[in-house]
């Protein structure tokens, strides 16, 4: 949206793309007033215990549009693999912490329980509640997408992470044997920023603020020191490996890196479970910050400006976030509710992280059956996947591409498998739309190229705009005025 509201060069051109944007933007707002507002445009249910269901999903069209078509397509699969597993590994995860010697028995009750009445159901659910973990809540469950997620995270997990650290490795592993300089692909580019930042203001303001978040840490949250300081060490590599994802999906892995980094403390401090999620925290936070900094200096550099002043306005406005992020939280969940059900905001990160701190305070043992295997699986596969994708070839434009293309994007797979239908659906759509409309209008000046990433944006930022924002406003006044 910024390269269409702010181009330097405006043109007749320029001036048709902001017309495409604000239409779009219009339109996806109103149309998503009508569904969230006005209960119009429902979703059509394919499986409501795995949550699979087909809705105008605007912002999850948009972000397609934006994507490759091998991230909508890898949505899809993701898709396929929940509804043909889903149903059993929803079985695995409600008995999660069941003894071995009561497994089996637990899964056969749970599996004939929804055929039995009056007295022998009794039985069996009476046997459900005193041996067999969450098995009676998940009879009473009208959705199990969460005890989905609950299995599914781990494999998703080991999956995009193996091959977001391959896609860091393999080009230095191809430079070490090339024994020459990499050649990339030369694109002129004149910034027109004044990038100069002084070195005392990198040097002080880590000192400053490591120092300020070990005494904080230390006297709050009773933290070790050497906790701490692992948490802010190992912020580059998860910085890197998530923008690589970012680039790839559109979507950072923020939840999926405070998976790995909370694991990891879990190992190394196993009794302190808060501290390790305040440490998780530490760690992930910045690489969630860098998807938004990376494109606010590409801005900059497109635009003009000093590269300090967009520094002091990024400091300045933190603690606003910090004042308006808890209201917005409140609004929010007043208006649509948290959590894996239909018509709720889907909370998978927070289910993940909550279930890891269980596993990492009760031991492996706590893992669903089945998800430790699946998960060393997943490793290889995350790695095959990106090893195969890292072939290149380079096509009729003269432009690198992958020469397997149809190999499945590890981080848009695992991503799949932890959210629900609706949004990889909509996702696989938009794709689909962009490649269509892309191979029957090719270049920069055909059709695709001068309104597709305009009409994208304005369907994500209308969603956004009335979805989160003003319907929860409108919300919170109706409260006020009872």
């Amino acid at each position: 949206m910024a390269q269409t509201l702010t181009d330097p060069n405006a043109s007749e051109t320029t001036k048709r793309r902001r017309d495409v944007l604000m239409v779009s933007t219009g339109g996806a707002g109103f149309l998503t007033f009508l569904r969230d507002g006005m209960g119009v445009f429902p979703h059509i249910v394919g499986n409501a215990a795995l949550n699979i269901s087909i809705g105008l999903e605007f912002a999850a069209f948009g972000i397609g549009m934006l994507v490759p078509l091998s991230v909508g397509l890898s949505g899809l699969l993701g898709t396929w693999i929940v509804s043909a597993f889903g149903d059993q590994v929803a079985r695995y995860a409600a008995l999660s912490g069941v003894t071995p010697e009561h497994f089996s028995a637990c899964l056969s009750t749970l599996n004939s329980v929804g055929g039995l009445e009056g007295a022998p159901k009794a039985q069996a659910m009476d046997f459900l509640n005193a041996t067999c973990g969450k098995a009676t809540e998940f009879v009473g469950a009208g959705s199990h997408f969460k005890y989905v997620v609950q299995w599914m995270m781990w494999p998703a997990t080991a999956m995009m992470i193996a091959a977001a650290l391959t896609s860091v490795i393999i080009p230095v592993v191809k430079h070490f044997w090339q024994k020459r300089e990499v050649k990339y692909e030369k694109h002129e580019f004149k910034s027109l920023a004044d990038e100069e930042i002084p070195l005392w203001w990198t040097v002080t303001g880590i000192s400053v603020s490591v120092t300020l978040l070990i005494w904080m840490t230390s006297s709050w949250f009773n933290m070790p020191w050497q906790e701490v300081t692992l948490a802010v060490a190992i912020q580059p590599i998860l910085i890197v490996a998530g923008l690589r994802v970012l680039g790839i999906t559109g979507s950072g892995p923020v939840s999926l890196m405070a998976n790995a980094t909370q694991f990891l403390f879990g190992l190394i401090w196993p009794a302190q479970i808060r501290s390790n999620l305040a440490a998780a925290y530490v760690s992930a936070n910045p690489q969630a910050t860098s998807e938004c900094v990376v494109p606010s200096f590409w801005v900059a550099q497109r635009l003009g400006g000093r590269f300090k002043t967009l520094i002091i306005a990024m400091l300045a406005v933190i603690p606003i976030g910090a004042i308006l992020t808890p209201i917005m939280f409140n609004m929010l969940e007043k208006t649509y509710g948290i959590g894996l059900n239909p018509g709720q905001l889907s909370a998978p990160t927070g289910l993940k992280i909550a279930t890891l701190a269980i596993v990492m305070e009760k031991g492996i043992s706590y893992l669903p059956h089945g998800a430790l295997q699946a998960s060393v699986i997943a490793i290889f596969i995350g790695v095959f996947f990106e090893l195969m994708l890292s072939v290149k070839r380079t096509n009729e434009l003269g432009h690198e591409v992958s020469r397997f293309w149809f190999i499945p994007i590890p981080a848009a797979l695992g991503f799949a498998l932890i959210l629900p239908a609706s949004l990889n659906i909509g996702i696989a759509c938009g794709a689909m739309i962009s490649a269509i409309w892309g191979r029957f209008s090719p270049g920069e000046k055909g059709s695709f190229g001068l309104y597709g990433t305009p009409l994208a944006s304005g369907l994500v930022a209308g969603e956004a705009m009335v979805g989160a924002i003003l319907l929860p406003a409108l919300a919170a006044a109706m409260d006020l005025l009872k």
